[in-house]
């Protein structure tokens, strides 16, 4: 047997969804405006950051693949693309991530990497890399140590194969006498590296077509200044081809936005704690109650700079012409604005103690004089009360 309920059984919804009702319009129209505003920026910035991601990510791959078509050209040789995953700039580190292609004749079988036209895949033969003059091979790759499949027999790729990591150390200059990172966060670095090919088999050199880093990290953006052919000598001392390359690293448009922006906001604070200052000394009231927006003032100016991503230590030009400035202007108003109180204070406790006394009658209080018949009478009246 079944049994039906009608939709007023169910309970408090009816009543819940009346109140809500009632409380939606109690509201005003600014705060409805303001719910509304609220939720239009949440809705666009999600729709616009998921629209950008995948822009960024269907983009990337197609990037690279036509750039690396571009630097083979239908060549043979090796193509090194450099992923910069680490950048330490108080010790002027850097490290990247080399993946391996091979061009032409030397690319594997039924292997296509980066390459929209095919020119590029896996590596066919045993080859050692020398980075920067190295006397010993910094990475020797075999293509033996490839997993297969065992029914295709086609390799399994293995990133961890496929690439080795480098550690490079950052040029360091100064800039008239003073560090690089002075700058901040418009500051530059520089890296230069040299790799030689040999094979493993006849140690002959093989030609290498390119050095190309393709990302970055740590808020950093790599710029690839040139990428040539140079000479230079292998482990015997024998002249040999080698590549070349110079990379500058600068700080994303973004990190060097979000910094001035907290630049700006910390001034903006100190214009405010100046212009309360000024409004006091030409004699407009002050109370007491905004001695405290310079004491936040002066706590918020470090707090928001230690916001800066990436910052070096203090001493910085955006210090010189920012923080240190704001934090002696912010204490100087301070002292002034509990100068300027302490002072109205005590004018008006001697104002109150030199000022007359209140009249004991209204204004439009006047003294008669009482006959002396009726004054005796008052007085005799007095009396028998008292009695």
């Amino acid at each position: 047997m079944r049994v039906f309920t009608r939709a007023s059984d169910a309970g408090p919804p009816g009543p819940l969804r009346a109140r809500l009702r009632g409380v939606w319009r109690q509201t005003s129209l600014r705060v409805k405006i303001f719910y509304g505003l609220a939720l239009l920026v949440v809705a666009l910035a999600v729709v616009f950051s998921e629209g950008l991601m995948a822009v960024a990510m269907s983009q990337s791959d197609d990037w690279a693949s036509q750039m690396v078509d571009d630097v083979v050209n239908n060549q043979t040789g090796i193509v090194f693309l450099g992923h910069v995953y680490n950048i330490d700039i108080p010790s002027r580190q850097v490290d990247v991530s080399w993946l391996i292609l091979g061009c032409g004749d030397l690319r594997l079988n039924s292997t296509v990497v980066y390459s929209k036209k095919g020119y590029c895949g896996r590596l066919n033969t045993d080859v050692d890399f020398y980075v920067d003059g190295a006397t010993q091979p910094t990475y020797s790759y075999s293509i033996k140590a490839n997993p297969l499949d065992p029914t295709t027999r086609i390799p399994v790729f293995v990133q961890a194969m496929q690439s080795f990591s480098t550690t490079h150390l950052l040029v360091i200059y100064a800039w008239r006498g003073l560090d690089q990172q002075y700058g901040f966060p418009f500051d530059g670095y520089q890296l230069e590296t040299t790799f030689l090919a040999l094979a493993s088999s006849s140690n002959t050199t093989l030609p290498i077509l390119g050095l190309r880093p393709i990302s970055s990290t740590d808020n950093f953006s790599p710029a690839l200044r040139f990428d040539r052919a140079t000479l230079g000598a292998d482990a015997n001392g024998t002249e040999a081809p080698t590549r070349t390359l110079e990379m500058a690293l600068a700080r994303t448009g973004f990190a060097r936005t979000y910094v001035m922006t907290l630049f700006v906001v910390n001034w903006g604070l100190t214009a405010v704690v100046v212009f309360i200052t000024v409004s006091a000394g030409v004699g407009q009231e002050v109370t007491e109650s905004i001695l405290l927006l310079p004491i936040s003032v002066i706590l918020t100016i470090p707090a928001l700079r230690a916001l800066w991503d990436g910052a070096p230590a203090f001493g910085l030009l955006l210090d010189s012409c920012g923080t240190f400035l704001q934090m002696v202007i912010v204490s100087v108003c301070s002292m002034f604005l509990v100068l300027q109180i302490g002072l109205n204070k005590d004018n008006k406790a001697k104002e109150s103690k030199l000022a007359p006394p209140p009249p004991a009658h209204g204004a439009d209080y006047a003294y008669q004089a009482v006959p002396e018949l009726d004054r005796e009478k008052v007085v005799g009246s007095v009396h028998e009360e008292a009695v």
